[in-house]
């Protein structure tokens, strides 16, 4: 599968989470670029779930203590362990 995400990919290892159909996911960033972001879910079964198009949330933050900014994104793609965002601002 070609990625068109635009931007250099910087490799990560920051822990998030992504708020997707009113589950709560625990994942990590893989790689992340000016215009979206690849994730690795903690909850594999859980990737099967995610359909391209579909709009989730990204906090860059895991502990829900830590107020961050939630990203809004699309679901590009998903693999078996892992979900590609497209940031939508």
């Amino acid at each position: 599968m070609i990625s068109q995400r635009e931007g250099e990919r910087n490799p990560s290892f920051e822990r998030c989470v992504v708020h997707h159909k009113g589950k709560s996911l625990e994942c990590s960033v893989e790689n992340i670029s000016t215009s979206g972001v690849l994730v690795k879910l903690n909850d594999v079964l859980s990737v099967r779930d995610f359909k391209p198009g579909d709009i989730c949330t990204l906090n860059l933050s895991d502990d829900p203590a830590i107020s961050h900014r939630e990203i809004r994104c699309c679901v590009s793609r998903h693999t078996s362990t892992h979900v590609g965002l497209q940031f939508t601002f």
